[in-house]
């Protein structure tokens, strides 16, 4: 995960201790900053540009290193039953 290297990376040239901090200095939720670092989600615009300023690149920049939104696609009901 790009994305996730680079904060760690800044987060450690900054000397930031705890992630708590660091969603903090970051301005998003710790949990949010936990989801970015695992890749779990992809970023709304807004957040995108709060890792930006924050790893000092453009928002353009960013998208590149981001998680891409995936949806996971599921068997409706009645598929199922009509596979069995």
């Amino acid at each position: 995960m790009p994305l996730a290297k680079a904060i760690l990376a800044r987060q450690a040239k900054l000397g930031i201790p705890t992630v708590s901090k660091l969603a903090k200095r970051i301005g998003v939720s710790r949990s949010s900053l936990y989801n970015t670092l695992q890749g779990v989600h992809g970023l709304n615009a807004p957040t995108l540009k709060k890792y930006a300023k924050f790893l000092k690149v453009s928002p353009a920049d960013l998208t590149l290193l981001a998680p891409r939104k995936t949806h996971r696609r599921t068997r409706r009901p009645a598929a199922r039953a009509a596979a069995r």
